[in-house]
């Protein structure tokens, strides 16, 4: 049966297509696809898997901003475990505000430019 929920639906279009394009871990097509789901996955409160998705994309392209925002707000909501800390939250919503900030250069343009 096809999935009922329109985010559950995009978390299964974003993984056929990471299944089908097969792109290279440090690609950004692999960044963005990963981070696409994982802010599909964050609407369904499904955290945990919101941010592995969060860590492949930011792992493909360290300045994914997508990825960062998504992380920040998923760690936002998650229960802390184990003795975590807000520490990470704020680490993750400082990059990804320095991301966003007009003075910082889009690496993956500038890797693009001979």
């Amino acid at each position: 049966t096809p999935p009922c929920h329109p985010h559950d639906q995009a978390t299964a279009e974003y993984t056929e297509a990471l299944e089908l394009v097969a792109a290279p871990p440090h690609a950004p097509l692999s960044a963005s696809l990963h981070a696409e789901r994982g802010a599909a996955r964050l609407r369904l409160k499904a955290y945990d898997d919101a941010l592995k998705d969060c860590a492949m994309a930011i792992y493909a392209q360290d300045d994914c901003k997508a990825a960062w925002l998504t992380k920040a707000q998923a760690l936002h909501h998650a229960p802390l475990r184990n003795g975590g800390s807000n520490g990470c939250k704020a680490a993750c919503l400082t990059k990804a505000q320095a991301l966003l900030a007009p003075s910082t250069p889009s690496r993956t343009v500038t890797r693009h430019v001979p």
